[in-house]
């Protein structure tokens, strides 16, 4: 039924369903406005503002990173959300991660974790890193758009924060460890990295943490070993001194018998009573 003149009936339920009212990752705030003609002289505006904060078990399980299956099982590749996500991963990123992002212009910030820390930046299969630049043009709300981007990619410790700069915003300590590549568009790749995206809540600092706790064991039992190993030479060589003095000792030719000196054994023991 038409609502009366003047009337502030609201309309009914079905007309003020906002297709953005959905759960968000994060702590976000969207405002819709929407307006509905009833009649020719009646005009209803509604304002919704919708605010999600994050459940307890996504606080617990962290920040949401999608990650994506490349060409090459061996290698990870994931990226934030959105800008604020951003930020955790520059901050508790790993020495074995390679950040990616368009040159020049916005757009998400991709990272390829490296099997071990003895690989580079030169080692990674040209697939591989193909997929990471494509994934990264596709993720550029300017850069999606264009034929061909620049991309550039650094290791996550050449990542620069500092507190004036804005949220999701890095810079890098050194240029000489960047690297450039330039990329057209290939939607085939594209289709197939996107397909595999799957969304976790990984806890980023506690995987730091337990990096390092790793990197330091690691150390400790390195430090063990190597003077483990110097004791053992030591002894060695001891051994060795030991035995060739004993050889002097033993030398054939510095020997000696009663008959080199000409006397009998009971001549000898005259002389010694």
């Amino acid at each position: 039924a038409r609502p009366r003149e003047g009337s502030t009936q609201r309309p009914p339920s079905r007309h003020i369903t906002c297709p953005e009212c959905r759960p968000l990752p994060s702590t976000r705030t969207r405002t819709h406005t929407h307006t509905y003609i009833h009649t020719h002289t009646h005009t209803h505006t509604h304002t919704h503002t919708h605010t999600h904060t994050p459940t307890r078990t996504e606080r617990e399980r962290g920040t949401m990173v999608l990650f994506f299956t490349c060409s090459d099982t061996r290698f990870v590749v994931y990226m934030g959300a959105d800008k604020h996500e951003n930020e955790h991963l520059i901050r508790w990123g790993l020495p074995t991660d390679l950040w990616f992002h368009v040159d020049n212009l916005s757009s998400a910030h991709v990272y390829l974790r490296l099997p071990d820390a003895s690989m580079g930046m030169d080692d990674i299969p040209p697939d591989v890193l193909e997929e990471c630049c494509q994934l990264v043009k596709h993720n550029s709300i300017s850069g999606c758009k264009l034929p061909d981007v620049g991309i550039v990619y650094t290791p996550w410790e050449n990542l620069k924060k500092t507190g004036d700069m804005e949220v999701g915003q890095v810079g890098f300590h050194s240029g000489k460890k960047v690297k450039k590549r330039r990329v057209s568009r290939d939607k085939d790749i594209v289709k197939r990295m996107e397909r595999t995206r799957e969304e976790r809540f990984p806890d980023l600092r506690a995987e730091r943490e337990a990096y390092d706790e790793a990197i330091r064991r690691a150390e400790r039992e390195q430090r063990r070993l190597e003077r483990e190993r110097k004791e053992a030479e030591k002894r060695e060589r001891a051994r060795l001194k030991e035995l060739k003095s004993y050889s002097t000792l033993m030398v054939e030719d510095e020997m000696v018998s009663n008959r080199d000196h000409g006397k009998s054994f009971e001549e000898y023991e005259d002389d010694f009573m």
